[in-house]
Order: C-alpha cells, then structure tokens, then sequence
C-alpha cells in the first residue's frame, strides 16, 4: 500500500509529492524528478559528522542535517578553521573532521587521486559514483519478471544499494561484487572500470 506524506516536501523541488511505497522506501512520485530516492537517502544516510572533501585545488564541506535547524549552519565555524589549517598530511580524499578543544582531528574514509572532481568515467571513487548510480536507477526502473513479489524484492535490493551508496561510512557501502552481481555482470566496460575504481575505493 502506498501512503501519503503530509506536510513535507521533495528535496528536488516537486512539492508536496512523497510518498511512503509498499516496501517501505519513500519516494517522489513525480516522474520528472531528477532523483525521486533523494529524500529516502538524505534520511539513510547516517551523517551526524563534518565531512570534508580535499583535492589538489581547494576543500569543500558537507555538513551534518541536524544543522539545518535554525540558524545551525550559518553560525558552524568548522570550514574557516578547516580551511585556515591548510590541507592534511593525508593528501586528497574524503575525511570526517572534528574540532576537539580547538584541535581539528582528521579521519581519512576514502582517498584517490584528483578526488573531488565528479568526471563521470574518469578513474576516480568520485567519477565512478555517478556512472554507477544511474545504472542502479536505470536497473531499477527496468526491473522485469512475471512474479511480482520477485519483482518488488528486486526492486528493493537495487533501492537499498542506491542508499548505501550515500553511507558516510566506507565499510557500509556496496562492494564491487554486490554491484555486479545485482546489475547482471554488465558487459558496459565503463561500467566495468566504474566498479572497479570504486571497489579499489574501499580497499
């Protein structure tokens, strides 16, 4: 049964257009929504810290959501210091950062040369995101069969690789193999070295 979301709105713009499907994911029923999982993973994502994107050319942050209420994310002061500090001895890649007492505390999750730059096809865990992120969705919405309750498994399998997709933790995200196997061994060689860099991502 699908059921309506009152009083919310879908991250991409549509309007009052969420709704919680059968399986329990929530999604925009708007077909010409860029990304109608989009509030499902902004929910998923476990992101309660600081995250911090550093390539050769500059930083950007992401912020935790709690900061989003009232004035939490104007007054955060994390990226002046972060970017006052200079980059880490870790060089480019994605860190959960932390001010301890005045003291910043990096954690490097993921590394890569030329990290930060969203290239899709190029060789790096941020070029390989989007590639494999539209081959879920397309997988998913292509989803055939004359079972249905198969059907809808599958469905929920590609939805829930899409969210993990997102996870702030490395560890949590879907292994190369995972990926293969639930978009059919692609044959697509951009796909293929996709998948590859981003498995060598997670080593």
């Amino acid at each position: 049964m699908i059921l309506d979301l009152t009083g919310v709105l879908c991250p991409m713009g549509c309007g009052q257009t969420l709704h919680r499907m059968s399986s329990g994911m929530i999604s925009c029923l708007n077909r010409n929504c860029p990304d109608r999982e989009a509030a499902q993973k902004i929910l998923a994502d476990p992101g309660f810290a600081h995250l911090a994107y550093v390539h050769e050319d500059g930083c950007t942050m992401r912020h935790p959501l709690r900061e989003r209420i009232g004035n939490g994310l104007s007054e955060c002061g994390l990226l002046e210091k972060v970017m006052a500090a200079g980059p880490p001895a870790g060089g480019p890649g994605e860190y959960r950062v932390t001010d301890e007492d005045g003291e910043l505390k990096w954690e490097k999750i993921m590394s890569g040369p030329g990290y930060g730059h969203d290239v899709p096809g190029d060789d790096t865990p941020s070029g390989a995101f989007p590639v494999i992120m539209d081959a879920l969705r397309l997988a998913r919405e292509r989803v055939t069969g004359d079972d249905p309750e198969e059907k809808e498994r599958q469905r929920e399998r590609l939805a829930d690789l899409i969210v993990r997709m997102h996870a702030a933790n490395a560890a949590a995200r879907p292994t190369g193999t995972e990926l293969s196997e639930a978009l059919g061994n692609p044959d697509d060689g951009r796909l293929r070295q996709a998948i590859s860099a981003w498995d060598r991502a997670r080593e």
